[in-house]
């Protein structure tokens, strides 16, 4: 019986995986545009779908970073005070320990972006169980700095980019999506996890037949250890 169960659940994660799109979002701490979407369509319709979503933020946008003196120095759109606002952001995320409280603060923060950094964070640390010091104290760091940095690199990659907040799905940049997700991210999430269902089928089938094989032969392999 346990073994039976062992094999539903593994079923089931075959399904899961392929219903899920890894969503990358390239934006900026005080971008307008950058806050309008993250407010009025990711995180609404994050509420909805969040099962179908793995979210990779990556704040930076049209930033540069270059090493001097033994540090990395940046230079924001928006001014110092986006720097700062990046550098909360980059660390929030890293110390974030889980998917749904990263996609919390993250809001909080871009809808507090009129407000001092400090304020902001006072009032969003508290969706990351920590407190204000712990992610300053990333912030003033050579830690956050390097953070920072490795979001430029990831970047940079990207470039040129014609618009800011820049939104992938499962790491290819496609002017569709794109344009989609800014007006209606939720149907963009929905109208392509069903294109890439219907073209991909074969692909899709052949990775999970494989992986179900490999379930398979672990299932027998503790049918016959037990």
């Amino acid at each position: 019986m346990r073994l039976l169960l062992l094999l539903v659940t593994l079923l089931q994660a075959i399904q899961v995986y392929s219903e899920v799109v890894k969503v990358s979002i390239y934006y900026e701490a005080l971008c307008p545009d950058s806050v309008n979407f993250i407010n009025n369509q990711f995180y609404p319709a994050y509420q909805k779908i969040n099962s179908l979503l793995t979210v990779d933020f990556v704040p930076y946008g049209r930033a540069s970073h270059t090493w001097k003196n033994g540090d990395w120095q940046f230079e924001c759109q928006h001014g110092p005070e986006e720097c700062l606002g990046n550098k909360l952001h980059a660390c929030g995320i890293h110390e974030s320990q889980e998917q749904a409280k990263t996609v919390d603060y993250v809001n909080c923060l871009m809808m507090a972006y009129r407000s001092s950094a400090t304020h902001a964070l006072d009032m969003c640390v508290t969706y990351l169980n920590l407190t204000s010091k712990q992610i300053l104290d990333c912030v003033e760091s050579s830690k956050g700095s390097n953070l920072l940095a490795k979001y430029g690199n990831e970047t940079r990659a990207l470039y040129p980019l014609d618009f800011i907040p820049t939104i992938i799905f499962d790491g290819k940049f496609d002017t569709f999506v794109q344009s989609s997700s800014l007006h209606n991210f939720h149907d963009a999430v929905i109208q392509y996890l069903s294109h890439r269902k219907s073209t991909d089928q074969g692909s899709t089938a052949n990775r999970q037949s494989s992986y179900l094989l490999s379930c398979v032969i672990f299932t027998m392999a503790l049918c016959l250890y037990f």
